[in-house]
């Protein structure tokens, strides 16, 4: 009988220890996460701002069903060092000398850190 009540014991102090191993490990664990998620958010955040300006183009066609709603536009500036781009929304059409003349406008720009 005693033999048998001090393997009992034996194996409810190993089941309480398992359980407050695995729970701290589990913590640890947890908060580890935690920290590691902050310090890779703190690492990358980089100093980017949208550069942006307000563009107004003029393009012919020679018919009025070539022309598209939106057109795409870059152009590099040099003083930034890098390309300007963006989509411009028609904005009116002409008819002149047998010509469609199609007006696009819009803002471009680039992000620049």
């Amino acid at each position: 009988m005693k033999k048998g009540r001090i393997i009992v014991l034996l194996l409810s102090f190993f089941i309480v220890w398992n359980v407050n191993c695995i729970s701290s490990l589990a913590y640890e664990s947890e908060n580890t996460s935690r920290v590691d998620e902050r310090a890779r958010k703190k690492s990358f955040q980089l100093n980017v701002f949208r550069y942006e300006i307000g563009v107004e183009i003029s393009r012919t066609y020679n018919s009025r069903n070539d022309i598209p709603d939106t057109y795409s536009y870059s152009i590099y500036d040099n003083n930034l060092s890098c390309w300007l781009s963006g989509d411009l929304k028609l904005k009116s059409v002409e008819f002149q000398n047998n010509k469609y003349r199609a007006t696009f406008s819009g803002k471009i720009g680039a992000f620049i850190n």
